[in-house]
């Protein structure tokens, strides 16, 4: 959950504009969940998440690079050659 507070001398008055995101642990892509689904998530109820209950919000890592089939070297997704090896990458 993120959120802004508003304060007065560093005494924290009041909440406003609470998000609930959820991150993915095969890609660690970050995903924007619907309010109530996030307020059962806070209050310790078992949800379950549908794909309509998010949007995606940014792209983990993994998501957004490959692997070079010649030698496995990582690279960015939009490279035409490998860095490491300099074979194309198709």
């Amino acid at each position: 959950m993120t959120a802004n507070r508003f304060r007065l001398f560093f005494v924290p008055l009041f909440t406003i504009g609470k998000h609930y995101a959820v991150r993915t642990t095969c890609c660690d892509t970050l995903y924007q969940l619907t309010p109530e689904k996030g307020r059962a998530i806070e209050k310790g109820q078992s949800v379950t998440i549908a794909e309509e209950d998010l949007t995606l919000k940014e792209l983990g890592v993994k998501a957004t690079t490959r692997q070079c089939r010649q030698c496995g070297h990582t690279q960015a997704i939009g490279s035409n050659f490998c860095s490491n090896c300099g074979q194309p990458l198709t």
